[in-house]
């Protein structure tokens, strides 16, 4: 600063008045400018994350549970408040056999957390744990598509297709 005051020729000629700098002029635009570039930002990091959503709900689905349970273990550290991150860091446990696992990332949830994903990660947690091998997979296959409308039938064959790690069919 010397004398006359700071160096203001960095302030562009369009933000002066009377050959002066105007600075009350100048500020407003700077901080309209920097609101803007904020705003660009927030929808960059936003479409970021979706997209690493996508990625994670695709690498579960074609059955890359690795890379799927990476990504939502960086989704539901970034942003934890979005229940499905969470839903899916437990399903991607339980496509790996983490139960325990997959029990703390819902654990981590608050109690009254709603998400469809939610209610797939609980009911996938429950269906593992409740998986024990059959020693007649076809034969069992056989009785439920004799009978489809025995539930308990139903539940037994999918135990029995998680215990052996076919997810997909036991889904069915």
């Amino acid at each position: 600063v010397g004398a006359q005051g700071p160096d203001l020729s960095f302030i562009p000629s369009d933000y002066h008045v009377d050959g002066k700098p105007d600075l009350a002029k100048f500020s407003a635009s700077y901080q309209e400018l920097v609101a803007r570039d904020a705003q660009r930002a927030e929808a960059d990091a936003a479409a970021q994350i979706e997209a690493l959503a996508q990625a994670a709900a695709d690498a579960l689905a074609e059955g890359a549970a690795p890379q799927a349970e990476q990504m939502f273990a960086a989704l539901a550290a970034e942003v934890p408040d979005r229940v499905e991150f969470a839903a899916g860091l437990a399903r991607a446990r339980v496509a790996l056999g983490d139960l325990d696992g997959a029990r703390a990332a819902l654990a981590a949830l608050p109690a009254d957390a709603r998400h469809a994903t939610l209610a797939q990660a609980r009911a996938a947690l429950a269906l593992a744990e409740q998986a024990t091998p059959v020693a007649d997979l076809a034969g069992l296959a056989a009785k439920v598509a004799a009978n489809p409308d025995d539930h308990a039938l139903r539940i037994e064959l999918a135990g029995g297709l998680m215990a052996r790690g076919d997810r997909d069919g036991a889904a069915e």
